[in-house]
């Protein structure tokens, strides 16, 4: 069973739906919960306050399933901005980096000591020959790390951060297509162009609900429409796919639409399982958290790095918990073991006071009552033995977890408590992150055997790998 969240923060309201995925790869989902939080401006630290305490609320209501889930954020397409760049094929990995941000530099709308830069690659449909395509997202460094030290502080731990286009992408039923997107949630309008497998262009801005706000999303669309076409020959755009705040506004869109084009335009259908959804951007960003680690190769916000912090901080959150629940167990056992003494010794000098023999020796049901005792003196022996158990186990994973490398992504991580093996399981972007990884174990000087396959480090890059952490009796202390 598979678990996700998606959270959608518009500038009116926050919103959460919970999806699982089961063993028959169904995917249901929950009805979506509204809770309204105003945020003007993102810049602004009195809204960002706002947000971080409607996060509190959300956390408290939503902590069990937020605790087994992968949490997907999706924000208004105004926090980053969308580009292309053409890179030469024969571009070293280890170039690619400054070869993008040279040219994003040039043109972003942020100072550049403050823009994060993530990317992926796309077909190159358009662009010179013997050169790779890039789809560019930048943001403000400085805004997504506030926002990254809110989530955090609210326990609400993301897997990433997205906008609405992406998340709407992701719920068309075939992206082969070539096709306008266009989502208007409280007001964030955006319309973006799809093409032959590629986000192309996003265009976001904001249209207050009036008597003219469809007529004024009208004229929004058919400026995108026009500004794309216009330095491509023989490009047609009459695909269009809607997620638009109410059924009715969508099919008033449509009209204008069609009657400002003076033709019949085709809606892309969305996923099967998409069919009763109001909120397809929602449900979009939900959808990639039940999506393979090692398949997901979209952009996400999340400064490098901040999502293997994330993952680390989940990991203990659960140990934790765990951790809570036998020592809440322990308390008790010895509670009632308190109790239990207590009558004990009224039961003891009551027959003291009765009898000159020897209670313990002679008296049956005396003797009984005193094997009861051992019993609980066992019990909180061994609730103190499990208690000992989970520190070590947590020690284990904080040793494993504190030595990770940026570059190296987890996809599993689990404990055999037969052989008292820890098994760390991942994907690093070379083959140089793994070994890093088993150096940083090494000189941690905790573990008594470091066991990496040579298979694990055939591939030079995206390597998949799987180590093997010995902690017996051998363990060094």
């Amino acid at each position: 069973m598979k678990y996700a969240t998606g959270i959608q923060i518009t500038g009116e309201n926050i919103y959460v739906q919970n999806i699982k995925e089961n063993r028959k790869k169904a995917i249901i989902f929950s009805n979506v919960l509204k809770y309204p939080c105003k945020i003007n401006d993102f810049n602004n630290d009195a809204d960002l306050s706002n947000l971080e305490k409607n996060l509190d609320i959300i956390y408290k209501k939503h902590k069990s399933f937020f605790k087994k889930s992968e949490i997907i954020i999706t924000f208004p397409d105004s926090l980053s901005y969308i580009s292309n760049e053409y890179v030469p094929f024969n571009t070293p990995q280890e170039e690619l980096s400054s070869a993008i941000e040279l040219n994003v530099e040039l043109d972003v709308p942020f100072d550049k000591l403050d823009s994060l830069i993530h990317w992926q690659e796309i077909p190159n449909i358009r662009g010179e020959r013997n050169k790779k395509e890039y789809l560019i997202s930048t943001s403000s460094k400085s805004l997504v790390s506030k926002l990254v030290g809110i989530f955090t502080k609210a326990k609400v731990i993301p897997y990433a951060f997205e906008t609405y286009s992406f998340s709407h992408l992701r719920t068309a039923l075939d992206q082969q297509d070539t096709f306008i997107g266009v989502i208007y949630r409280d007001c964030e309008l955006t319309s973006y162009v799809y093409e032959k497998k590629g986000l192309r262009f996003v265009e976001s801005s904001t249209i207050i609900k009036s008597d003219d706000s469809l007529q004024k999303i009208v004229l929004e669309i058919i400026k995108v429409l026009n500004f794309y076409t216009s330095d491509k020959k023989g490009l047609i755009l009459d695909a269009f796919h809607f997620d638009i705040d109410s059924t009715s506004e969508a099919k008033k869109v449509i009209s204008l639409l069609e009657d400002k084009l003076s033709a019949k335009i085709k809606i892309i259908e969305r996923k099967p399982e998409l069919k009763d959804i109001d909120n397809l951007s929602l449900s979009g960003a939900s959808l990639r958290g039940i999506k393979v680690r090692q398949d997901d190769t979209e952009i996400s916000l999340l400064p490098l790095g901040v999502k293997e912090e994330y993952e680390k901080e989940k990991s203990f959150l659960i140990y934790n918990a765990i951790g809570n629940i036998f020592s809440v167990l322990a308390i008790i056992i010895l509670l009632l073991f308190l109790v239990f003494a207590f009558f004990l010794n009224q039961f003891r000098a009551d027959l003291d006071n009765r009898i000159s023999i020897n209670a313990t020796k002679t008296n049956a049901a005396y003797k009984g009552l005193e094997a009861k005792s051992k019993d609980f003196n066992d019990q909180v022996k061994r609730m103190k033995e499990l208690e000992y158990s989970k520190q070590e186990i947590e020690k284990k994973f904080s040793v494993a977890l504190g030595n990770l490398p940026g570059s190296i992504k987890l996809t599993k991580i689990s404990f055999d408590a037969a052989k008292s093996n820890l098994i760390v399981e991942g994907i690093s972007a070379k083959r140089e992150g793994v070994i890093e990884y088993k150096d940083n174990l090494e000189k941690a000087s905790y573990f008594s055997e470091i066991d990496l396959p040579l298979s694990s480090i055939s591939q030079k890059e995206n390597t998949v790998f799987k180590i093997t952490l010995k902690v017996g009796k051998s363990e060094k202390k």
